[in-house]
């Protein structure tokens, strides 16, 4: 049996058109499609309410989110270090905060010591780890703020139920502020220990260094680090000391071997010019040592120096020159004439504060230079070949032989002295000694260690010349001048008595007064003034036949020049040549 198909006729009006085809032919899919369709419109139908309900919702809540977060107040139950600020605005949060004292809770400083006894200070408000009343009402006010105006909401609804403390989160520090302080501290404290090598204060004895001076390089990333946590630990003192290099330790061995010397004494040079002293120092190496790895890094080490001073300085060296009056001489002018004594304090002029060093030799002749009227002496009384007579200088030997006794007393060596002719008035046998330009001169030489001086001057109320002579006397010893003297009889009439030959000597005495030993000065022979000579009656009857032997010449000789011959002299006065000058 055929299946009859009958013809179905839709009309395309919709869905309700196509529900009501109607298939002759009975077929199961066909049926069960209309069923799936009503069942896809209505969950359709479902999501479309659903999704405008969320829609809604969310526009709902954005417009939520954006009042709470647009409102000029803080969220509910917003504290700030446990004072309520929530619902209050930013300038009603900052009132509440100045009312509560809040300038006396924060504004503390943390102090940081570094090396070289530098330090400081970082504020805490400025350096972030405080908040100042505007900062915390700030911080307050932006608590649940974010981009996210649902994130808002939530947290603003969170808020009623669960109170927070926005002073208890973290702060974000100033590292700007911190750096910077860093920077300048640590310039500060390269300078201040940036002194290298030592200094000796010889006066306080000691030896003065820095730890690592110039040497010293903090680690400024660690030390950044530290104040951070620190600030953030609110600490008020931090010292910090950690380097970014070992510091190596002087080579106190070598330094010793440069500074440790030796104490010396002052002494005098080849001039006799002083030579200062030399102070002894050093130190002890090891303590020197100990005191540099006990110090810390920029400190500065004191360390002692031992003083050790010479047995003689130079101020005990020169108190030596000229200290001690080794001998003097006094003799008299009493019965002088003005151009004599004239010409012994010219001659005394010239001598006085004449210094001599060891070994020098002193030359009368030389110091007074020769004797004439432009050099300002005058003509006086002088001794020439044995005879009495005028002379430019006369009188210079009182001070020559004056400063002879002087220097005998003195223990310095003779070294050229001739004896008057005849006896001086003003001092014993062998006690003079006579000038004349250009000799005899009168010569000594400084035979001691130290040098001499000669003070000469003139007493005029009392007539009276003196030489000393000035030195060091180092043991005491003293000198008695003595004198021996042995009869000159003429050579012709042999029992006449002429004159002496006198010897002097110097006998040397040690401060105790024993003997030490004799010098013997140049001897030499003073002769009589004629008319103190006792000559035998024989010689006078001689003289006299010869004085007339000598006129009868004599008579001849004006005869013959009466009756026209040359006459002339019996010597030529051009070339005859006298004694010396001898000045008395």
């Amino acid at each position: 049996m055929k299946n009859k198909r009958k013809n179905i006729s839709v009309e395309k009006t919709g869905d309700d058109a196509y529900s009501r085809i109607v298939d002759a032919a009975p077929n199961t899919e066909k049926t069960n499609k209309p069923k799936k369709a009503k069942r896809k419109s209505r969950v359709l139908i479902v999501l479309i309410i659903l999704l405008s309900l969320v829609l809604l919702v969310l526009g709902g809540m954005g417009v939520a989110g954006y009042m709470v977060t647009s409102q000029d107040a803080n969220f509910p139950n917003v504290f700030i270090d446990g004072i309520n600020a929530g619902g209050l605005s930013r300038s009603q949060t900052v009132k509440l905060l100045e009312d509560k004292g809040w300038s006396e809770r924060v504004g503390g400083e943390l102090k940081v010591s570094i090396p070289g006894d530098v330090s400081f200070t970082l504020d805490f408000v400025t350096a972030g780890a405080e908040h100042s009343a505007e900062q915390a009402a700030e911080a307050a006010y932006a608590y649940g703020r974010s981009e996210n105006i649902l994130n808002n909401l939530f947290t603003y609804i969170k808020s009623y139920f669960i109170p927070v403390d926005v002073d208890m989160y973290e702060k974000t520090l100033n590292d700007d502020y911190i750096d910077a302080s860093i920077d300048r501290a640590v310039t500060l404290m390269e300078r201040e220990t940036g002194k290298t090598g030592h200094e000796v204060d010889k006066e306080n004895c000691c030896m003065s260094m820095v730890k690592g001076g110039g040497e010293i390089k903090l680690d400024e990333a660690l030390l950044h680090d530290t104040i951070t946590q620190a600030l953030k630990d609110g600490r008020d003192e931090l010292e910090f000391d950690t380097l970014a290099q070992t510091l190596v330790a002087p080579d106190f061995a070598k330094l010793y071997a440069e500074l440790a010397v030796e104490p010396q004494n002052a002494s005098f040079d080849e001039n006799f010019e002083i030579v200062p002293e030399v102070i002894g120092w050093s130190f002890d190496v090891e303590a020197a040592k100990k005191l540099w790895l006990d110090a810390e890094p920029g400190e500065e080490i004191v360390i002692p120096l031992q003083k050790s001073l010479p047995e003689i300085d130079s101020e005990a060296l020169r108190s030596l020159l000229f200290r001690d009056k080794l001998g003097s001489q006094t003799t008299y002018y009493t019965w002088s004439s003005a151009n004599r004594i004239g010409n012994i304090k010219l001659a005394v002029d010239k001598i006085n504060g004449y210094v001599m060093l060891p070994g020098d030799t002193f030359s009368f002749n030389e110091t007074l230079g020769q004797r004439t009227e432009e050099a300002g002496f005058r003509s006086a009384s002088a001794y020439n070949d044995g005879q009495v007579v005028e002379a430019i200088g006369g009188g210079i030997c009182q001070v020559s032989s004056t400063l002879y006794c002087a220097q005998m007393y003195s223990q310095l060596k003779t070294t050229n002295r001739v004896n008057h002719y005849f006896k001086v008035d003003y001092l014993d046998y062998g006690m003079d000694a006579t000038v004349s330009w250009k000799n005899p001169d009168y010569k000594f030489t400084n035979s001691r260690e130290f040098p001499v001086k000669i003070v000469a001057y003139c007493d005029e109320e009392n007539s009276a010349l003196t030489i000393e002579i000035w030195g060091t006397d180092l043991d005491g010893s003293y000198v008695q001048l003595r004198h021996t003297s042995e009869p000159v009889y003429d050579e012709e009439w042999t029992e006449t008595l002429i004159g002496y030959t006198v010897r002097g000597y110097r006998d040397v005495y040690d401060a105790e007064g024993n003997w030490l030993k004799t010098i013997n000065e140049p001897g030499g022979v003073y002769y009589f003034h004629e008319e103190d000579i006792q000559w035998p009656p024989e010689k006078e009857a001689q003289e006299k036949e010869l004085l007339e032997g000598a006129l009868d010449v004599l008579e001849e000789l004006e005869k013959e020049n009466a009756e026209g011959g040359d006459g002339g002299y019996l010597f030529d006065p051009d070339e005859y040549i006298g004694g010396y000058d001898i000045y008395a």
